[in-house]
């Protein structure tokens, strides 16, 4: 047998993290959202309104959080 026999493909991959990290992501922040506001009786805060804002906010503090990484990593912090 020649080694080109012996290598076997590679199975088609259906799940990749990488493409469905943003959804996945999203949609675990709604989920313990929603949790956590059932949990402590506070059904006033589950208005689109409100979820909207906490997702802005987060949206915020993720962009400033990757920008900090960033300049970390280049070694730019004395």
């Amino acid at each position: 047998m020649s080694e080109a026999t012996l290598v076997q493909a590679k199975p088609n991959i259906l799940f990749r993290f990488d493409r469905m990290a943003p959804t996945l992501l999203l949609a675990s922040a709604v989920t313990i959202y929603v949790v956590a506001c059932l949990a402590t009786g506070q059904t006033q805060y589950l208005s689109c309104h409100n979820l909207l804002a906490v997702l802005g906010r987060s949206i915020a503090l993720g962009i400033t959080a990757i920008g900090q990484t960033f300049v970390i990593l280049v070694a730019s912090v004395a």
